[in-house]
């Protein structure tokens, strides 16, 4: 349906890339990574074109790869449209690679030029992780977890549910169990379906056994075993923990 539309008679070049940027995100999604990257021979627009080339090299694990051909790449140089999506892309391969400085540049980089709502809540997401991880800076990390759930009137997407769930540990680590608590109350552990709703039990169990309320925390721990889609890992340490 992508091609389809990029081949309309009278779609513009900006048009095009677009629903040939769509195409490839299709076709990692069905991890046929040869496709995506004819698709990126076809894009008329070159900074569309290198953003989705980052994108397949991100999909197969290429980091080093996309560091090596865009590592000194002048993304304040190329069209605004297009500076935070390839500032991000680039800011993931360096944070897989452990460089915390570069990566955060990037993010800053990406978060100040976008307006997407969707990309804003990814880069923030991978703020924290970068802060959290790399620069071991938790408030860092923290004060950008927070920016994707505080002040919201709802919450549902996967990396706001990442961003409540870490900030809640964080604020645990820092000896603050009543305030993780009430923030990881953001996420309504007995409406979620999947892995979240388990793993925010599992994650509550853990903040009320930090805060020495071990009864309860038994409780949240059955709760996480009890709620499917937990994972191997996590239902393996719980069952370890109430032996």
């Amino acid at each position: 349906a992508y091609v389809a539309l990029a081949a309309t008679k009278n779609a513009t070049d900006l048009q095009q890339a677009n629903a040939l940027r769509g195409a490839a995100s299709a076709a990692r999604n069905l991890k046929d990574f040869a496709k995506a990257d004819e698709l990126v021979e076809r894009i008329p627009l070159p900074a569309v074109a290198m953003i989705v080339h980052m994108e397949n090299l991100l999909a197969q694990r290429k980091h080093a790869d996309l560091l090596q051909q865009y590592g000194n790449e002048d993304f304040s140089k190329w069209p605004f449209p297009h500076v935070a999506p390839a500032a991000f892309a680039r800011a993931r391969a360096y944070l897989v690679n452990k460089n915390g400085k570069a990566a955060e540049e990037d993010l800053q980089a990406a978060l100040a030029l976008t307006s997407d709502k969707r990309l804003r809540t990814s880069i923030l997401v991978n703020l924290g992780h970068n802060r959290e991880t790399n620069l071991q800076d938790d408030a860092g990390a923290l004060a950008a977890y927070r920016l994707n759930f505080e002040g919201k009137d709802r919450i549902g997407g996967s990396e706001e549910f990442r961003s409540v769930q870490q900030a809640a540990r964080i604020l645990s680590r820092q000896g603050k169990h009543g305030d993780a608590l009430k923030t990881l109350a953001c996420i309504d552990a007995a409406k979620q379906t999947g892995s979240w709703g388990a793993t925010t039990y599992a994650i509550q169990g853990d903040i009320l056994t930090a805060a020495g309320r071990k009864p309860e925390a038994r409780a949240a721990y059955q709760k996480a075993l009890a709620k499917p889609g937990l994972p191997k890992a996590w239902r393996e340490a719980i069952e370890n923990k109430i032996r």
